[in-house]
């Protein structure tokens, strides 16, 4: 195939492209510069697609591709300088495409349309019939004196989302010569080449049919799920209702072994902004944008680019359950077209439907996608990257994205506190406080429980910086939780208090990078300055920026995941007693190495753990029986489906009771000494396997009688134990 004068631009290639062209009915102009003989196809055409990365050696220039409306034709443009054809050079000029997974070699398809050198073309668009050049169709001075190469591809079925996709695209222009046997061998190279590859504008497993490939999840919010409905045999519908997925699978929050007052994030592998720039996906739940919603993230910068939450969440709808449902919504990102990008889904809420289920995440379309409702933003400006803690100086003006347990304070204007005398030297327009302020009567300090905050990121150079006042009290701190484990990461107390006046302070989480994590803000003190004041949260900083002059906070946090004293091998240390009715002795009980010798009290030698325990009655046989109150442990971190124990004498009623609390009080579970055999003072040893998130916790020994062994003896108290104990039995509730 000789070549023919640059001059007359045309190239003739492997087969002929007349017959064809009008045996589809649908001609392609083809022509010389002036543009002349044209014929055109009967549909119209779009918009060019995402721009490809032009090779800086390759003579080819930036391939392109137009789809007609009626979906039925692909229409190939490639642009290149003709100057490097030789006058007595032989080319093959075509494309190498895949559709639908197979790969298709344009040379090699018999009666295929050829691809042909063009001057310019001509094209029905939604203006007219137009003639194009090159310099047109790139809209570039540059290829004023470019060629071009057209190639149409007709497809039996319509060319849509559904039904296929052409990708991994390259054009290229071969050298040959003869090789003296009659045929023609390939020179050395391929002169010139630029890839498509449009498998980057698709999510991968965007509808969970290969669980959770491509996607990373923190925190036990839930899985992939084939389950089509939910709430079964509620007292509406034995069958539930309908969660609406896509295909056999999605994410759902009622996953087996799911927890819905977990939180955590969902994040999915990246993908780059193309085509007409729209994606869709289907969301249920995740009533509440302050809690719950889906973010579009720069994969470079980690920079929020768009939030949305299910703005159209109907609890029900047309009078059946609809509360997680799941909603069909387009999101226009074409501000965002030929950025790389990635979606993560935030669930900061343990009720109030802040929860989530998400199927069908489509980020190709070629043209906006009809039948979809507009995604919702959320009602705030959102600003920052995934580092940067939400609303983390509450300057929202409430506490928006914070979870606050026991009401242990509010957000407020107040400058001061004691009547605005005393300045709180806060950061902004607002604060959270504890203390007595605008829209606060009195101190919150008899309030017991936690602020959390919502997710972020440890990243930069992974120190935080906070404001703290108050928090007089061992018991109130400020702590930092690894979201995936609960685990808690750093634990801080204040340490320069000057009564509620904010204190500065920046921490060093470095060793954490790359953990997702929140602040908790914890207060379980009553007294001695038992409440906080708290302010201007900063969770980023990069290696170029300063941090605030500010007191180095000291992580106080050990790693206490065991009862201090929890045999009482050290008298009552770690131990708190609260008498609530006095008898003759004001106490409940007294630790001892021997217990008393007599027919009603039988001894636990061969029970207890070590030298001591803890008993209601004195060796010489004085006993506290006629007193009432309550034996409190220390706080210890109890974590997710670890096993607790302890062993357990005397309470004849019910109303001697051993209880496993949170830290704010909160009961978890009541265990009463009713095993089978019991005898008086016998102590029998029991286990408890815990099914809650890591909190924190402690044991309370409660005593709300004063007869019939309205009395305990108690040892051994043991937590996060991988297994029961041997010789241990169930506590019973």
């Amino acid at each position: 195939m000789k070549n023919l004068s640059i001059k007359n631009r045309i190239i003739v290639l492997l087969v002929a492209l007349t017959i064809a062209l009008f045996a589809t009915a649908c001609a392609l102009t083809v022509g010389n510069q002036e543009g002349s003989n044209s014929y055109v196809t009967g549909g119209v055409y779009t918009a060019f697609a995402q721009e490809v990365n032009e090779e800086s050696e390759a003579t080819l220039k930036e391939l392109k591709a137009k789809v007609s409306t009626d979906g039925k034709y692909l229409l190939l443009v490639t642009a290149f300088d003709d100057t490097f054809l030789k006058e007595d050079g032989l080319y093959y000029i075509g494309y190498k495409y895949t559709f639908n997974g197979t790969e298709i070699d344009t040379t090699q398809l018999p009666g295929a349309k050829t691809a042909t050198y063009y001057g310019a073309i001509s094209l029905n668009t939604a203006s007219g019939m137009t003639t194009y050049g090159a310099k047109d169709i790139y809209s570039n001075d540059a290829y004023e004196n470019y060629g071009l190469i057209v190639y149409e591809i007709e497809f039996e079925s319509n060319y849509t989302q559904e039904n296929g996709y052409i990708e991994n695209l390259y054009a290229f222009i071969t050298e040959v010569a003869e090789d003296g046997n009659g045929g023609y061998g390939v020179v050395d190279s391929v002169v010139g080449e630029t890839y498509l590859d449009r498998e980057q504008y698709k999510l991968y497993n965007g509808g969970f049919e290969n669980g959770l490939d491509g996607w990373t999840k923190v925190g036990n919010i839930g899985d992939v799920d084939t389950a089509t409905n939910y709430w079964l045999n509620d007292p509406e519908s034995a069958e539930g209702f309908a969660f609406g997925m896509d295909g056999e699978k999605m994410f759902s929050a009622y996953a087996p072994g799911a927890a819905e007052a977990a939180v955590g994030t969902l994040t999915s592998s990246t993908f780059t902004v193309g085509g007409s720039g729209y994606m869709t996906f289907k969301l249920g739940a995740a009533k509440d944008g302050n809690y719950v919603y889906v973010d579009v993230v720069d994969a470079d910068t980690k920079q929020i680019l768009a939030r949305y939450y299910n703005g159209l969440w109907q609890e029900r709808t047309e009078e059946i359950k609809s509360g997680c449902t799941l909603v069909s919504y387009k999101a226009d990102l074409s501000n965002f077209i030929g950025e790389e990008v990635f979606i993560r889904i935030s669930d900061n809420a343990d009720s109030g439907y802040g929860l989530f289920f998400v199927d069908s995440f489509i980020t190709y379309y070629a043209q906006e996608p009809e039948g979809f409702n507009d995604a919702t933003p959320v009602n705030y400006e959102v600003s920052g990257t995934i580092y940067d803690l939400f609303n983390g100086g509450f300057e929202m003006g409430d506490v928006q994205g914070w979870w606050n347990v026991g009401e242990i304070g509010l957000v407020t204007n107040a400058d001061g506190y004691w009547g605005d005398n005393i300045a709180y030297g806060k950061n902004g327009t607002y604060l959270f406080t504890g203390v007595e302020s605008f829209g606060a009567d009195t101190m919150r300090e008899g309030n017991k429980g936690s602020l959390t905050s919502s997710v972020f990121e440890i990243g930069g150079t992974g120190y935080i910086s906070f404001m703290l006042g108050g928090g007089g009290n061992e018991f109130c701190y400020v702590q930092v939780i690894d979201a995936s484990t609960n685990e808690i990461l750093a634990r801080y107390r204040q340490q320069a208090q000057q009564d509620a006046k904010l204190i500065q302070y920046v921490a060093d989480l470095s060793a954490h990078i790359g953990k997702t994590a929140r602040i908790q803000v914890v207060d379980y003190a009553t007294d001695d300055w038992g409440c906080v004041s708290f302010d201007n949260v900063v969770t980023y900083y990069a290696s170029n920026t300063t941090l605030p002059e500010a007191i180095t906070a000291n992580d106080i946090f050990s790693g206490v995941y065991e009862v201090a004293n929890g045999s009482f091998e050290s008298g009552l240390d770690g131990w708190t007693m609260n008498i609530t009715e006095a008898g003759t002795h004001n106490t409940l009980g007294w630790v001892e190495s021997s217990e008393h010798d007599a027919d009603w009290y039988t001894k636990n030698d061969d029970r207890k753990d070590g030298n001591n325990l803890f008993t209601f009655c004195k060796p010489d046989g004085t006993n506290c029986e006629n007193t009432k109150g309550n034996l409190d442990s220390s706080i210890f971190t109890l974590k997710k489906d670890a096993y607790v124990s302890f062993r357990f004498g005397g309470a004849g009623t019910r109303d001697v009771y051993v209880q496993l609390c949170k830290a704010n009080g909160d009961v978890i579970a009541t265990f009463y000494n009713e095993a089978p055999g019991k005898v008086n003072t016998e102590m029998f040893a029991y286990y408890y396997q815990y099914a809650g998130e890591t909190a924190d916790c402690f044991f309370r020994v409660v005593d709300n009688s004063t007869s019939n062994y309205g009395c305990f003896v108690v040892d051994d108290f043991r937590v996060n134990l991988t297994a029961a104990p041997d010789g241990f039995i169930a506590a019973i509730q």
